[in-house]
């Protein structure tokens, strides 16, 4: 966490943690809308997600694209 005038870090390890299946979604399963914001790492892009909370259901999602 970094406060804006306290300079205070809180620093994570991420090699601590295992690598969960759970959190990955397959890419045909999206469709790419509008550009949301971009930045030098990459761009957010609006999408319609099928399927990603249960079967036949979609839902509006912000999907993070790294250059």
């Amino acid at each position: 966490v970094t406060g804006s005038s306290d300079n205070e870090y809180f620093y994570v390890d991420f090699r601590e943690y295992e690598y969960d299946l759970k959190w990955e979604f397959p890419r045909e399963n999206l469709e790419f809308g509008k550009v949301l914001g971009s930045g030098a790492f990459g761009k957010v892009m609006n999408a319609t997600a099928y399927g990603i909370s249960k079967t036949g259901v979609s839902i509006q999602v912000a999907v993070k694209m790294l250059k």
